[in-house]
C-alpha cells in the first residue's frame, strides 16, 4: 500500500475531537497543554496524543519551555481532493 499525502494525512487528523482543540486553541489561548486538556475536559496524555499528529502536520506548534503553549500555526489547511481520488 503506497504512502498517505499529505492531504490524506489531513483529512485522518481531522476528527471532530481534534477540530475541537483547534477551536480552543484559537478562541481561549491556553498556556499550556494541562490548561488545553482542562478546556477540552480531556486526560493531558489523550490531549498530548491528538498534538502530536496537528504538530507533525504543522496545523499546531508548541511554543517556549515547559509547560509548552499550544499555538495554532495556520489560518487555513488545504486539501487537495486530485491526491486523494
Amino acid at each position: 500500500m503506497p504512502p498517505l499525502s499529505k492531504s490524506e494525512l489531513i483529512l485522518k487528523a481531522l476528527t471532530n475531537r481534534n477540530i475541537e482543540l483547534i477551536r480552543i486553541i484559537n478562541r481561549e489561548e491556553p498556556e499550556s497543554v494541562a490548561e488545553l486538556a482542562r478546556l477540552a475536559n480531556r486526560s493531558q496524555s489523550n490531549v498530548s496524543r491528538s498534538l502530536s499528529s496537528l504538530v507533525d502536520l504543522n496545523i499546531i506548534r508548541l511554543e517556549g519551555r515547559r509547560p509548552k503553549r499550544p499555538v495554532l500555526n495556520v489560518p487555513s489547511v488545504s486539501i487537495r481532493f486530485f491526491e486523494i481520488i
